[in-house]
């Protein structure tokens, strides 16, 4: 949970709010992030996060919210939500999942969408969202890991 400490600690140096609480969110959310001027808050959903995996993407997610400065009102248009969900997500992608580190991970044999969601302690569905965003806009490829295979 190293890269999960390395989060709160930056949260911390950002000045950012972390709370956690029972929130009753509406949409499954299990996080969220406010910014109020040049202040943000970061609130965790304590009845929606159920493991450390859960906590380390929600938590990663909303510090890229406030790191890639991709907030918005609850009022914008879907497009304005949707670029900002875009940038953010990119963002957490590259904290918690680098690309370096995948491959790396890749080579010593870790080559499922589980066996990396379990090496880097996140979910499957965030290993995918890796694996499509590195192989697809960004243009790199896993192709140099010996053996490595993909299963989604």
């Amino acid at each position: 949970m190293e890269k999960l400490t390395e989060i709160y600690n930056e949260l911390l140096e950002m000045g950012v709010t972390v709370q956690s609480g029972s929130y009753h969110l509406d949409g499954g959310q299990d996080a969220f992030a406010i910014k109020v001027g040049q202040h943000f808050g970061i609130f965790l959903d304590i009845d929606r996060i159920r493991t450390l995996a859960d906590e380390k993407e929600a938590t990663s997610h909303e510090w890229a919210h406030v790191k890639a400065d991709a907030t918005y009102g609850v009022d914008a248009p879907p497009d304005v939500k949707a670029r900002a969900e875009n940038r953010a997500a990119r963002t957490q992608i590259e904290k918690i999942l680098p690309f370096e580190e995948m491959r790396e991970a890749m080579r010593k044999g870790y080559t499922s969408a589980y066996d990396l969601a379990e090496y880097f302690a996140v979910t499957e569905a965030t290993v995918n969202r890796a694996y499509a965003y590195y192989t697809g806009p960004k243009g790199l490829k896993f192709d140099d890991c010996a053996g490595s295979i993909w299963i989604q």
